[in-house]
């Protein structure tokens, strides 16, 4: 291996390291969608459902967390996820050091069947708890944006209650280094570096 010989080569390496590094984060990734037809009827165990899509475990938790069915025959029939009373929250959770750079949950009851318009509100955070986004509203589709996202909740607005369908999302297909490990590589890449230099401006020592 062949090290910069000068302190200022050595540290505009370490600077394109860095740079590039921090680069590197979510960028576009392909689309997936979550639906609840397969999911089997009634209260969810432990108020906590997993869902794995794309290699990527989602977890869904709430109060009296449940599958229904919701038929509104011609319109729609399927299964819906929700809460006790429909009153929630719904916590979405991405359980993977991947993220989502968004998420999108479709409304049934906006008003499409002319008897109940929900109101919800969504909230995205990062993996830090870091809020990134929110939007609220009767919409059929509610849509959030990261990139970044790990975490979103889904409340209700004025008690209309609600229930969400059709989990629609984009997984960044990087994956960011975490900053405590990059920064302890970065420091230990610097030692390394600054021990190999150190060690060739020692003279060698010659046998008799």
């Amino acid at each position: 291996m062949n090290l910069p010989r000068s302190i200022s080569s050595i540290a505009r390496h370490l600077a394109l390291l860095i740079l590039g590094c921090l680069l590197v984060g979510d960028v576009p990734g392909h689309a997936g969608l979550i639906d609840f037809d397969s999911v089997p009827l009634g209260l969810v165990p432990e108020e906590r459902l997993q869902i794995v899509s794309d290699g990527v475990k989602f977890t869904f938790t709430g109060p009296g967390l449940q599958i229904r069915d919701f038929d509104f025959d011609p319109f729609f029939s399927g299964r819906v996820l929700t809460t006790s009373g429909d009153r929630g929250p719904i916590v979405v959770s991405i359980e993977s050091r991947r993220t989502a750079n968004f998420l999108e949950i479709e409304n049934l009851l906006d008003g499409r069947f002319g008897f109940e318009v929900d109101r919800i509100r969504g909230t995205a955070f990062d993996s830090r708890g870091g809020f990134l986004d929110t939007d609220e509203g009767s919409m059929r589709f509610l849509r959030l944006d990261g990139p970044g996202i790990a975490k979103v909740v889904f409340e209700q607005v004025a008690s209309t209650g609600f229930v969400i369908d059709n989990l629609r999302f984009e997984l960044s297909s990087v994956v960011a280094p975490e900053p405590s490990t990059f920064f302890s590589a970065s420091a230990g890449l610097a030692c390394f570096v600054a021990l190999r230099v150190r060690g060739r401006g020692k003279p060698r020592s010659r046998g008799i």
